[in-house]
């Protein structure tokens, strides 16, 4: 397991945490909890006065803040709205393109949950054991099919309500070589 891989994965448990109160959670929200419990202090810390968090945070209810945040690390980002009036982000890394999209938005805004989304054209398509090693082996997924069998990559961070910047490009750099990673898996 890459540790690039890991640091995404108490990211993503730092916005996961509390997210499935009074719901059964699965057994990977428990490890990104319990992660959470163990790395917590260095979060706390980052979001101190005079920590990380002084340089600007990233929220999925200001879009912009992701943008911004994205060029301030060297990314090609647009806003725009999808056709459901919810924004939407491209960019791209590791030479293929990619999307932000926003869920759990209300009124077109003001949105908590962000999905970094790639998808895969390939002639001949992939198939399920290829995702499921892909899921078993990476904390960044999940990797699914769609109905041609073209292989796609999520990455969701839910309750993104201000992540420092420094984290978030921590987050744009797991991105990215998941990526480069996800393309070597599946052949692209």
């Amino acid at each position: 397991m890459h540790t690039r891989s890991r640091l995404a994965a108490v990211l993503c448990a730092a916005t996961l945490a509390g997210t499935s109160a009074g719901t059964t959670a699965s057994a990977e929200q428990n490890w990104r909890r319990d992660a959470l419990r163990h790395l917590g202090s260095s979060a706390e810390r980052a979001a101190r006065p005079g920590g990380d968090a002084a340089t600007g945070t990233v929220s999925a209810a200001d879009p912009q803040s992701l943008v911004d945040a994205m060029q301030a690390e060297g990314y090609v980002a647009k806003l725009s709205t999808d056709s459901s009036g919810e924004p939407h982000v491209s960019s791209s890394a590791a030479g293929v393109n990619f999307d932000l999209d926003f869920y759990t938005c209300t009124d077109g805004g003001d949105c908590e949950t962000v999905c970094f989304t790639a998808g895969f054209d390939l002639s001949n398509g992939s198939t399920p054991e290829v995702m499921n090693r892909w899921n078993a082996d990476s904390f960044i997924g999940p990797a699914y099919l769609d109905e041609e069998n073209d292989p796609y990559l999520d990455y969701c961070l839910v309750a993104l309500q201000g992540m420092p910047a420094p984290a978030f490009a921590s987050v744009l750099r797991s991105w990215s070589a998941a990526l480069g990673d996800f393309q070597r898996h599946i052949g692209f």
